[in-house]
């Protein structure tokens, strides 16, 4: 596995033309609820695994899956309200200059995993105090297809049968 940095990261997705599927390793702090929360001030971690497609015509792929649902094929992107798309899915955060990658997923995570100051537990140890989220609407489909990981964020990337260690 090649060691690479979170600047050579973003390069290759750069260089990447037409849509390539990859696979990442992303550890995000948890948001959670302050309120009665034991964990409050403890690092709490969710590593997942997750493949998907980068490089991919959002608005074309959108309106085949609402095709395949029976629904009106009628899809058109907004603009994001948070960042702007540089092409290809690379997205950057004007406020912060934070990038992220966008990734067309077809599947739930292979794995999850949620630590407390590095030592694994259960998600149900945090369930209590983890927020409710709502499915987006924006999509009007039955499953979110396209999620946002922040690079600086991601751990490990598979690409082209390449395997590469972020630092």
């Amino acid at each position: 596995m090649k060691m690479i940095s979170k600047d050579e990261m973003v390069t290759i997705f750069k260089s990447i033309s037409g849509a390539t599927f990859v696979g990442i390793n992303y550890i995000a702090p948890v948001d959670m609820k302050k309120t009665g929360n034991p964990y409050v001030g403890k690092e709490v971690l969710k590593t997942t695994q997750q493949s998907g497609q980068f490089g991919f015509d959002y608005e074309a792929g959108m309106n085949r899956t609402l095709a395949k649902e029976g629904i009106v094929p009628d899809f058109v992107a907004g603009p994001r309200t948070w960042g702007v798309n540089e092409g290809k899915g690379i997205i950057i955060n004007p406020k912060t200059g934070d990038i992220s990658i966008q990734l067309r997923v077809e599947a739930k995570p292979s794995s999850v995993t949620y630590t407390i100051d590095g030592v694994v537990v259960d998600k149900v140890v945090l369930e209590p105090f983890l927020p409710v989220h709502k499915p987006s609407t924006y999509e009007g489909v039955d499953k979110p297809t396209v999620r946002t990981y922040r690079a600086d964020r991601i751990k490990s990337l598979r690409i082209n049968g390449e395997e590469y260690l972020v630092s």
